[in-house]
């Protein structure tokens, strides 16, 4: 038997006491004016109502005393029912440390809320299993209780800037680049006698900068006309709070006046950078690459010991800046496709043994490459792979290059790049196991490196004495190039022929004098001998009418092969008149 312990109270006539009723009945209830109030919220945000409400922005919920934490409210036990349902699964509640505060998240309590939704959110609704419920420390059930708020941007916020506040030894070439969180109003700048944007420091001079909005209106890049000045603090302030012209985000809405501000140090000097196009720019593209080798004066042969001789890739590679990209594909001239994989940027690669595989797995045609960024439509980027490929580079002079004197200026010479054109490539490069020594083009020095080139000359001292060193000259056939396709991202499109090889270097001395003999007169008349020298050392022939002439025409060169002998043969008609001859260390 059970018993009902009800408040009412009844007056005893005679008495001024009054007692409990106590009522049999068939069940135990007891009523929580006897073990304490409800609990109530004391506080919500977002207000009920609130519009606007960002995306990252939780549901604070707070109590008027200490809660039951054991079980954390969600949208999978029923103590959170979210409007739309499709929050329900995926919505969570945390307490804080303090036992009264309530944060509500979508996601796992990582998410965010959709944007430009109005969300309606409920707590322990009728129906609810009591042991879910949420309720008091001391075990009193908090009533059904609502609340709403509707979703949006809410006001544009500064996402990042390069250089980072704060930073130091910054290239004095370096560009001031801020991205939004928003598309923004692609405002004039600097905006007016009070700016929407001031940059200042020691020696600036503001005719100088330059504003440059990138297409996407998230980006802004602050330049200066011949590099900050060095060793100097640059301060910025965006939307100061006098300004007569605001950055705000293409709904209208301004970023906070006065709240993003900072500053960099510039460096002594400004390190060079070999890329034309800016650091921070991503990139897409295709790459169609075989890998050949030299090991005489003969044609190179196909590469065999490189686990990625002949190879055929695309990548894309995001902003550093955003916005990210989120997926890839290639569609190949057959019709099929294939999803590139995610390995710090997108990729996909494949590898062949052979020239040949290369060519039947992937013959010129019709591709499409398809990716997309955060909060952009997808891109479709269509490339025709070139049948055009380049020659295999021919190193000429490869005996000459196993014998360089290190201290003397070398010239290494290759075949033409035939059919070079518009925005083909063409590089090569010295290395050894720690550095590169040598490479062209390179933007620091400057050394270009044209596509009609056919020789380069290795200044003296570039190279270490008696050392190997590995070489390549690469030839590339462009098909696709673009910087305006996609804001902040290039793309590419390359047919590459290379040609790995060595150069050797000799001790810093001259190279030992020419040792001619076995003079002979061939049976049409001319001349021809023997020469004797170091093995790989160009020797120039020069020639002369009397032994003591002081003027010697150059009429030819010589390069000893590995045992150190070269023959010269006379050219031209034979004459009657003697001739002379002597060889000269090049």
């Amino acid at each position: 038997m059970s018993i009902l312990v009800s408040p009412s109270r009844i007056s005893v006539p005679g008495s001024c006491a009054s007692r409990l009723l106590i009522v049999i009945v068939g069940s135990l209830l007891l009523v929580p004016s006897l073990l304490g109030q409800a609990p109530v919220i004391v506080s919500r945000s977002p207000a009920d109502g609130a519009t606007d409400v960002t995306a990252p922005t939780p549901l604070i919920l707070v109590f008027d005393r200490d809660m039951d934490t054991l079980i954390p409210p969600s949208g999978a036990l029923g103590t959170i029912v979210m409007d739309p349902a499709n929050l329900n699964a995926q919505t969570i509640g945390t307490w804080g440390t303090d036992k009264r505060t309530l944060t509500i998240k979508p996601g796992g309590g990582f998410g965010v809320w959709p944007i430009n939704v109005a969300i309606t959110w409920k707590l322990n609704p009728p129906g609810l299993n009591p042991f879910f419920q949420i309720k008091s420390a001391a075990g009193v059930a908090l009533e059904s209780v609502s609340g709403n708020f509707t979703t949006g941007l809410g006001a544009p916020a500064l996402g990042s800037v390069s250089p980072t506040n704060g930073a130091t030894s910054i290239s004095p070439a370096t560009d001031l680049i801020f991205r939004f969180t928003q598309q923004m109003k692609q405002i004039a700048l600097p905006g007016g006698p009070n700016p929407a944007i001031t940059v200042t420091g020691p020696g600036l001079d503001p005719s100088k900068l330059s504003y440059q909005w990138a297409g996407d209106g998230r980006s802004l890049t602050v330049g200066y006309n011949g590099d900050f000045p060095v060793l100097t603090r640059i301060d910025w302030v965006l939307n100061p709070v006098n300004a007569s012209i605001k950055f705000e985000s293409v709904a209208g809405k301004p970023l906070p006046a006065g709240a993003y501000e900072g500053s960099f140090t510039t460096a002594e000097s400004a390190p060079c950078n070999q890329s034309p196009l800016p650091a921070h720019w991503g990139s897409y593209g295709l790459a169609k690459r075989s890998n050949y080798v030299q090991t005489s004066a003969a044609p190179p042969v196909e590469e065999t010991g490189d686990t990625a001789a002949f190879l055929f890739s695309a990548v894309i590679m995001g902003p550093a800046f955003g916005p990210a990209v989120t997926a890839g594909s290639l569609e190949f001239p057959d019709g099929t496709s294939t999803n590139l994989t995610s390995n710090f940027y997108l990729q996909y690669y494949d590898i062949f043994d052979t020239a040949a595989e290369l060519e039947a797995a992937h013959p010129p045609g019709p591709h499409t490459l398809r990716f997309t960024q955060t909060g952009q439509p997808e891109r479709v980027i269509p490339m025709n792979v070139t049948a055009d490929a380049p020659p295999v580079p021919r190193v000429t002079n490869f005996e000459a290059a196993q014998a360089i004197t290190a201290t003397q200026d070398f010239t290494l010479q290759w075949e033409p790049f035939a059919n070079a054109a518009g925005n083909d490539f063409m590089s090569m490069y010295i290395s050894d196991d720690h550095s590169i020594p040598f490479q062209a083009p390179n933007l620091c020095i400057p050394r270009p490196l044209p596509v009609t080139s056919t020789s380069i000359v290795v200044p003296a001292n570039t190279l270490v004495a008696e050392r190997s060193y590995t070489a390549e000259i690469l030839f590339g056939k462009a098909f696709y190039f673009s910087t305006n396709t996609v804001t902040d991202m290039y793309g590419y499109g390359y047919v590459y022929r290379a040609t790995r090889f060595t150069v050797k270097t000799r001790g810093g001395v001259a190279p030992k004098p020419a040792t001619l003999s076995a003079a002979r007169l061939l049976s049409d008349g001319r001349g021809t001998f023997d020469l004797t020298g170091d093995a790989g050392q160009t020797y120039g022939i020069q020639k002369a009418e009397t032994v003591d002439a002081t003027t010697w025409a150059e009429v030819g060169t010589v390069v000893p092969n590995g045992s150190g002998l070269a023959t010269y043969q006379e050219t031209g008609a034979p004459g009657s008149a003697p001739r002379f001859y002597r060889a000269v260390p090049k």
